[in-house]
């Protein structure tokens, strides 16, 4: 046995791991009694301070030793009853110290070992036992732990190069946990260089594979190439330091009940998944957890996948998935170079073809919605006037109805000539749903995800944030650019802090219900700003990758009671197949230039209780909030189209500026309310050199024509 010392034993400090000390050492340094003890001089005051530093360190050793978690309490942690990092890693996860162990050198196609626990079979090292073992130089083999079931294994990589041609180059075969340390400044590569040959029925197919649980972490870089997977595990996988390189022509990372990252630096060059969990029989576990990290992931499908929950506390991460967003086209229609949906009147040569599955859905021959007045007024009898002007003040009148929708409140289905695949999915939807789909998502999960920190530079071709169930951002900074959703959740989408900064996105976000109470949000969307829907709907077209499609749900809805939300849209800027309620928070949008679409639109009640919004677009589709509003909206209709760059403001009649903003866009309605427009009042709207008086003689003037939204409504 080679005695081998380390001067390094990464541990949490003491006094961050348990509460109870912080109450000790307050009690020793702040109570009246010491203070009144230290008058009789310092001599005193030493002996008095060392008494109860003697004690205080007693306490702490028995009120924390019997808080402090297990390595075994915490295999089986799951995200619905964690409730800090601590929760999530044991003290032995974070050691990379050790004070004797046998070390292991490899030399072409064998080895040698200088003490026990190890046997060498020509170019296969078995580790058998309990023990610290470290592994130096290059091995043209395998290292296999084949211990006993209750046997914690330490592997450290100390310059070791392992190269196995025809299995896994770490095959860990049984042990109750292996911990695999790269050795500061040092530099380790564990390669599988040919095709997997089965010599058990384990199925080994990664360049690390661990039938057992595996923790890594350390100082030192870890290098990993597979002609499958990169790393396996199947139990539980924890990384909590050291720099991975991992290229795989599957999947990077590969894990069965959890994959945990509480630091370390991670790249990761994948032919599809670059990180998944996976639990088919447990839905309590298949989770992937991260407190801290930095993550460089270019994968052919979804950067991180997980059948259980996704939890991002902080981190650094930036992904590209299925060659980025550009790879990512809607071809026919007048808004192509922008990468825009085509307008009404070139939408029926509409193509969307995905380029990183090759499939092409032709929506020719979609049936068009019901045709809206050239200008889209409705007059106060709702009959139009001749030759379809505006009233003369701009003004919608107040019968006006709105067009009336196609039977069953949905859009036409498409022809045979364009058909839409069976229960309205396009290739590429939500979630895991069809082992023929093709997702490239960045952030993905079938259950919750929840993001409160971390920056993110998100380029998928799919959606950049995923949920099959809820999505829930509490801090962050994104910048995404994305072939279909920036955030979709097929339950509730809620923003409540972080920046949110979307720059290509065919929705920008999305949910059955959204809610944003707070932090800075801002979209660019081809189609919907911000979309509420529920259910799948065979309607429209589907989003670049499809099958997130909704249909009208009265279940559907948007608040926003905060924070600062900018909408670009070239559909609805914001759409509810719902309600829409606002009572807080700052609104802008410019919306779309065609009369087919609004930059306001619900199906249900729009409600607006505060905040403030401006909401600019065409007024072929234009809507105000409703009459059970509390705060004063103003709708107003423009006889001709405003060039973007025109100021728009709204003053009181003290000349109290209200809301002001420069739309971006051509417009030609423009949607006001905000803190001060009340009932009774007259108040001033300014538009470029052009200034409009309205009278509020109800909390809302100008009731628009309304509608179900135009072509391609989810």
């Amino acid at each position: 046995m080679k005695l081998r010392k380390k001067t390094l034993r990464r541990k949490k400090p003491l006094w961050t791991t348990c509460a109870a000390s912080t109450e000790i050492w307050k009690s020793v340094f702040h109570s009246d009694k010491a203070k009144a003890n230290c008058k009789g001089g310092t001599v005193m005051f030493k002996k008095i301070i060392a008494v109860f530093t003697a004690l205080a360190m007693a306490a702490m050793a028995a009120a924390c030793g019997q808080s402090q978690p297990s390595d075994t309490l915490n295999t089986s942690s799951s995200p619905s009853s964690v409730t800090s990092t601590s929760a999530m890693f044991s003290d032995r996860d974070y050691e990379i110290g050790y004070s004797d162990a046998v070390t292991v050198t490899l030399s072409g196609d064998t080895a040698a070992a200088d003490g026990a626990g190890v046997t060498v079979s020509g170019s296969t090292v078995t580790v058998t036992a309990a023990g610290t073992y470290v592994l130096e130089g290059t091995l043209n083999g395998q290292i296999v732990v084949d211990a006993g079931k209750d046997d914690k294994i330490h592997l450290v990589l100390n310059g070791a190069t392992v190269t196995c041609a025809s299995g896994a180059a770490l095959y860990v075969k049984k042990a109750d946990k292996v911990f695999l340390t790269t050795e500061a400044d040092t530099q380790n590569t564990l390669v599988n260089s040919g095709e997997f040959v089965q010599s058990d029925d384990n199925n080994v197919d990664g360049a690390v594979f661990s039938k057992s649980d595996l923790t890594i972490n350390g100082d030192g870089t870890l290098t990993v190439n597979s002609t499958a997977h990169g790393i396996v595990c199947k139990d539980d996988l924890k990384i909590m330091g050291s720099a991975l390189n991992i290229t795989a022509t599957k999947k990077g990372i590969d894990a069965n009940d959890s994959v945990r990252i509480a630091g370390g630096s991670l790249t990761v060059d994948s032919g599809t998944d670059g990180i998944h969990c996976e639990n088919t029989d447990d839905t309590e576990k298949g989770y992937i957890y991260i407190a801290d990290g930095t993550f460089t992931i270019t994968s052919g499908r979804d950067a991180f996948d997980a059948s259980g929950t996704l939890t991002v506390e902080n981190g650094t991460f930036t992904l590209t998935t299925g060659g980025g967003s550009q790879t990512v086209t809607v071809s026919g229609g007048q808004m192509m170079p922008n990468d825009r949906k085509p307008s009404q009147d070139t939408a029926g040569d509409t193509t969307k073809d995905t380029s990183s599955d090759g499939i092409v859905w032709d929506t020719s021959g979609m049936t068009e919605p019901p045709e809206m007045p050239q200008d889209g007024q409705m007059p106060q009898d709702g009959q139009m006037p001749q030759g379809g002007q505006t009233p003369p003040d701009g003004q919608f009148g107040q019968g006006g109805s709105r067009p009336e929708k196609p039977q069953g409140g949905n859009m036409p289905t498409p022809p045979s000539g364009g058909q839409t695949p069976p229960d309205g999915n396009f290739p590429g939807g939500s979630g895991n749903s069809s082992a023929t789909t093709e997702s490239c998502k960045g952030l993905k999960a079938d259950g919750t995800v929840t993001i409160s920190g971390g920056t993110f530079v998100l380029d998928t071709a799919d959606d950049a944030v995923h949920s099959n169930s809820d999505v829930t951002v509490t801090g962050g900074k994104f910048t995404v650019s994305t072939g279909d959703d920036g955030f979709h959740a097929d339950g509730t989408l809620t923003v409540s802090g972080g920046t949110v900064n979307i720059t290509r996105s065919y929705e920008g976000l999305e949910g059955t219900v959204v809610n944003i109470s707070g932090g800075e949000v801002s979209v660019t969307a081809s189609d919907d700003g911000i979309n509420a829907a529920g259910g799948k709907d065979t309607s429209g077209t589907a989003g670049w990758f499809g099958s997130d499609s909704f249909r009208g749900d009265s279940q559907s809805s948007i608040t926003i009671s905060g924070g600062s939300i900018t909408i670009d849209a070239s559909g609805d800027g914001i759409d509810s197949n719902g309600s829409l309620t606002v009572t807080g928070g700052t609104v802008y949008v410019n919306g779309s230039v065609s009369d087919g679409d609004g930059a306001l639109d619900y199906e249900g009640e729009g409600i607006i209780t505060g905040g403030t919004v401006v909401a600019f677009g065409s007024s072929g589709m234009a809507v105000n909030f409703g009459k059970n509003s509390t705060q004063g909206s103003i709708l107003y209709n423009l006889s001709s189209a405003q060039n973007a760059g025109t100021e728009v403001t709204l003053t009181d009649e003290n000349g109290k500026v209200l809301a002001s903003f420069t739309p971006t866009k051509t417009f030609r309605s423009v949607v006001i309310s905000a803190p001060g427009v009340e009932v009774g009042s007259t108040y001033t709207l300014t538009v470029g050199s052009q200034t409009f008086s309205v009278t509020m003689d109800s909390v809302v003037y100008g009731t628009g024509s309304g509608g179900f939204g135009g072509f391609g409504k989810r």
